[in-house]
């Protein structure tokens, strides 16, 4: 039972915070430059992940990653904890002794899949797709995106890279709703941040298949909300 994706909804102009954008003054900018992490590139190690299949005659568990989520050591060890949490989750609410479903359509069943959304040298992006379905009511969606930077091996939220409330503000004057899920960045060929899809989870969904909400947003109008240490990853003007 997978979520598929949805279509996006591609936003116009994001007016709030945009003013003075231009007009940075020269010392802020300078001081963000100073205070940013030094951008060391450090050698990529790479782990081989081993997709899941347990199948059982109460329950099945499928997981599969695409074989670029483990270039990056640090990034696969978030992606196979989050696994690990939906699996333990899963399995805890099925109870301890889970009984046998003759049907397989309508066997408990978690279904995940991790995929590479975004590769190059400077950034990196995985994107978390599925759902858990317990026997009981509709299946819960789960989704979750990460945004990695290899040269400092750090995971960046939403927060980090956009600090204050100005985008998400704008974001939901656009139409955003739901539970932020994170963030898939499209690249251009030199690996710089063209537009950005910002993903959500709609509770109130019927179904799994219609949970999933990305409004893009194009690089030219993050650029106004962006942490100055990071304007670097966005495409040039």
């Amino acid at each position: 039972m997978k979520v598929a994706f949805i279509p996006v909804l591609v936003v116009g102009l994001l007016s709030v915070g945009m003013v003075g954008c231009d007009r940075q003054d020269a010392a802020q900018t300078s001081a963000a430059s100073a205070n940013a992490t030094p951008l060391t590139k450090l050698p990529p190690i790479a782990v081989q992940l081993k997709d899941v299949a347990d199948i059982t005659p109460a329950y099945n568990v499928a997981i599969s990653y695409d074989a670029a989520v483990g270039q990056f050591e640090p990034l696969a060890k978030q992606v196979t904890a989050f696994a690990d949490q939906q699996t333990a989750a899963f399995k805890s609410a099925l109870g301890a002794t889970p009984a046998p479903v003759g049907d397989a359509a309508q066997r408990p069943t978690l279904s995940l899949y991790m995929v590479s959304v975004a590769n190059a040298p400077g950034l990196a992006a995985v994107a978390a797709n599925g759902s858990a379905y317990t026997g009981k009511g509709a299946a819960t969606p789960i989704v979750q995106r990460w945004v990695y930077l290899p040269h400092t091996q750090q995971v960046l939220s939403q927060a980090q890279l956009f600090p204050g409330t100005a985008l998400t503000n704008a974001l939901k004057s656009k139409g955003a709703a739901g539970t932020a899920a994170g963030m898939e960045p499209t690249l251009d060929s030199q690996g710089k941040i063209t537009e950005i899809h910002f993903v959500y989870v709609l509770s109130a969904a019927e179904n799994a298949d219609d949970a999933v909400h990305k409004i893009a947003v194009p690089a030219a109008q993050l650029r106004g909300f962006i942490a100055p240490a990071y304007r670097g990853l966005l495409v040039s003007k």
